[in-house]
């Protein structure tokens, strides 16, 4: 019996939680919704900043996975604009991306986001990371 209350409390579940990715690679942006859709049914998927902002201020999610290199406005960019507002400044966002420079991360961090490198993880990892966030 204790062996289930630690696997169930060492995964929770995203049911009932509203997740938002701003990814442009249209292969990830798949497979992550794929993975996060199994667990959650309130998935949004957007291609760039723009959009991705404009829904989040028609309705904010619970947490936000964001790439840094999208078109038009970069991840950076986004993420600036979500602190800035008052309604969505201490909103969770997981930062993945493939610029593996430290600057971002470091920079990501920062900002209050946290970050993963796409090359190191995988979409069941990215999940768990994002349980952890939530849970705090």
């Amino acid at each position: 019996m204790t062996t289930d209350q630690t696997t169930s409390s060492a995964e929770p579940s995203l049911k009932g939680k509203k997740i938002y990715i701003i990814e442009d690679d249209v292969f990830l942006g798949g497979i992550l919704s794929q993975r996060i859709a199994a667990e959650t049914p309130d998935l949004k998927l957007f291609k760039n900043g723009e959009d991705g902002l404009a829904a989040i201020d028609k309705e904010i999610p619970d947490i936000i996975l964001l790439d840094v290199l999208l078109p038009g406005m970069d991840g950076f960019q986004v993420l600036q604009a979500i602190r800035n507002n008052p309604k969505t400044k201490d909103l969770p966002v997981l930062i993945v991306s493939n610029t593996s420079q430290l600057e971002n991360k470091e920079r990501a961090k920062t900002m209050g986001a946290e970050f993963l490198l796409k090359a190191l993880v995988t979409p069941y990892e990215i999940v768990e990371q994002v349980n952890k966030m939530l849970a705090k």
